[in-house]
């Protein structure tokens, strides 16, 4: 009798054991809005839309990681976009893990993983926007105009430990998917190489970053070569908090309007009873085109309630100045609202976002 409460016992046990070596976590956010837009395009008028991922993009990921021993463990994840507003993933109806994908080890020297991630410059410049790439009016808008990859594909990265505040982040990859792009003419298309150096200590944080590269272009078709780089700060006070961004983008695009793409931006926000009133500016200017300096003054405000932990309303507004020639877009998390040359398009919303 005592023989079989003890196998028990052990078998009991088993489970529980391998369990706390092993941890898989399944979660996602699900954001939807509905508001108005005004694209301030010839023929086109305002709309009433129902958007998904107007604070933060909708998703829907698995993450996890195996404790190896000698302080080293396994980790992976894998995440894919969700449209709430019409139930979809990436492709027609199926879900696709383009988010993220990536596998890898990490330890005392850091993280080393395999796969598909975002960039250095995504984490420097996310924490620079005050918006953090979401609500109407994020700095989203200049990695459009800027060609500034927010992921990279097939690539190797690393990213430090911390060191009393300071970490590295660094990537090099083959960013292209076509599955034939190791073989296509020209091989240096798509190759990139990136690193950003971040620092947070108390209520201040700091970074800087920089890209080399090429471009994705067809194959057979001339490479474009890519420098980008960039530096910003924030730091949070009594009742709120402020940001401050700027980034260069320099492709060899000569005479193009995307040639060479300025970005400044800064942002305030001020906290009210639980929630946070937000006010940002973005000056982005167009250089080096070989025709006049194209340039776009932003705008954008918004307000966010948490009704939970999980649970944020949030109401967003903004609207772009566009002036001699330049169409720069209102963007927020999951969506682009385009214009025209010289356009001046507005964007409202109001919505709800859930993080599970």
């Amino acid at each position: 009798m005592k023989k079989s409460l003890l196998a028990v016992a052990v078998a009991a046990a088993l489970p529980m054991a391998a369990q706390a070596q092993t941890n898989v976590t399944m979660y996602g956010i699900a954001d939807a809005g509905v508001g108005y837009v005004k694209p301030d395009a010839p023929g086109t008028t305002g709309a009433m839309r129902v958007d998904s991922g107007i604070m933060s993009t909708s998703r829907w990921g698995v993450r996890g990681t195996e404790d190896l021993g000698g302080g080293l463990s396994a980790f992976f994840n894998a995440e894919a976009h969700w449209g709430v507003d019409e139930g979809v993933g990436d492709t027609a109806n199926a879900l696709s893990f383009g988010r993220r994908s990536f596998v890898g080890l990490q330890g005392g020297f850091g993280q080393v993983f395999l796969g598909r991630e975002y960039t250095p410059a995504f984490y420097a410049n996310i924490a620079n926007d005050l918006f953090g790439y979401g609500m109407n009016g994020s700095t989203l808008a200049w990695n459009v105009a800027g060609l500034v990859s927010i992921r990279y594909s097939n690539a190797i990265f690393w990213n430090s430990p911390n060191w009393g505040g300071l970490q590295i982040r660094t990537a090099y990859g083959k960013g292209a998917v076509s599955g034939t792009e190791y073989y296509d003419s020209p091989k240096k298309r798509d190759n990139n190489g990136e690193i950003a150096l971040m620092y947070t200590g108390g209520a201040a944080h700091a970074n800087i970053y920089y890209r080399g590269g090429y471009a994705n272009t067809a194959a057979g078709a001339p490479t474009t070569k890519i420098k980008q780089y960039g530096l910003g700060g924030g730091y949070k006070f009594g009742f709120g908090r402020v940001v401050a961004g700027f980034a260069i983008s320099d492709p060899d695009n000569a005479g193009a309007v995307t040639d060479k793409v300025k970005m400044a931006n800064l942002g305030l926000g001020v906290r009210a009873g639980a929630g946070e009133f937000l006010i940002q500016a973005h000056h982005v200017r167009y250089t080096d085109i070989g025709a006049g300096t194209p340039k776009a003054n932003t705008l954008g405000v918004g307000y966010t309630y948490p009704l939970s932990k999980r649970t944020t309303l949030y109401a967003t507004y903004a609207k772009v100045w566009n002036k001699d020639g330049a169409a720069l877009m209102i963007r927020n998390s999951a969506n682009s609202y385009a214009t025209v040359a010289d356009g001046k398009p507005q964007a409202i919303a109001l919505g709800i976002r859930h993080q599970f």
